[in-house]
């Protein structure tokens, strides 16, 4: 019976969403793999920690996942990098018994020298103009197999960890003009109050990213060219416009009013809704 891997296909709906043009001009790649396998100093010696047979430590060994993955997903290629490079045990007891990974060394042995890098971390320049930052360690301790990614373009940000490999994190951008139901010239300020985390009112839109889950009850003014003002609390709501793809607004105080008579903000927004159930990369 054959099956997929769900990470692999939610990284394959993220190259979609690249390609599609959905993230926009990808500005940021920002990758990790972090596992923990060689945190403890007396874990034994084995053959990746020898560079004659392993060629290279954390770089070759994981990194190197994370710099194929980076330039899939973007479909851009790494021009120059500059990095370094760190071992912090520089010998280990003799292998006794192979487990996984590493396994159990020989009780009061001999210890052999370890030449190969235990992590690695290094920025990266992209053919399109694209800033990467790169980590790589096997001495991350407590963390088991953490391999993430993020894109930063444009229009939104997406990322994606095999810690859980059942989501795929995408920002869901929000915007919402503000007008009179008699379409009158004048200015839109915050008065009292705030407005969500990650969101702005520039002129008469309010306008960002949502970045967390709350409600936030503020109060906006409006002053028309004869100085004329018009006041109301309003609320917006933020929750996940779907499973893994971020937070959306759905719902707000929308109904105006004030010394203007009775008015309207518009309310106009289309968060990004994926139906994962249908997704076929």
């Amino acid at each position: 019976m054959a099956g997929r891997v769900p990470g692999a296909v939610y990284l394959a709906l993220a190259r979609r969403l690249v390609a599609e043009g959905r993230v926009g001009q990808v500005r940021h790649v920002r990758a990790q793999y972090l596992q923990d396998w060689l945190s403890d100093p007396d874990a034994p010696f084995t053959w990746r920690l020898d560079s004659n047979r392993a060629g290279s430590g954390a770089l070759g060994d994981i990194g190197a996942h994370s710099i194929d993955t980076a330039q899939w997903l973007t479909g851009d290629h790494i021009e120059g990098v500059s990095a370094t490079m760190r071992t912090f045990v520089d010998t280990r007891p003799l292998l006794g018994e192979q487990v996984g990974l590493g396994g159990r060394a020989e009780h009061g042995g001999p210890r052999e020298q370890v030449t190969v890098d235990d992590a690695v971390a290094f920025t990266a320049q992209f053919a399109t103009g694209a800033l990467g930052v790169f980590e790589a360690t096997r001495m991350a301790t407590g963390r088991r197999n953490a391999n993430r990614i993020e894109l930063n373009g444009d229009r939104r940000s997406l990322a994606f960890d095999f810690e859980r490999m059942n989501e795929l994190e995408l920002s869901v951008p929000y915007s919402q003009r503000l007008q009179t139901t008699d379409n009158r010239n004048g200015t839109w300020t915050l008065a009292s109050g705030s407005l969500p985390n990650g969101l702005v009112l520039p002129r008469d839109t309010i306008t960002g990213t949502p970045i967390q889950a709350q409600t936030s009850t503020f109060q906006i003014l409006f002053t028309d060219t004869a100085n004329l003002t018009a006041r109301k609390t309003l609320n917006i709501v933020i929750g996940p416009a779907s499973p893994g793809t971020g937070y959306a607004a759905y719902a707000w105080g929308s109904n105006f009013y004030g010394e203007l008579g009775d008015g309207t903000a518009t309310t106009r927004w289309a968060p990004l809704g994926l139906d994962r159930a249908g997704v076929h990369p």
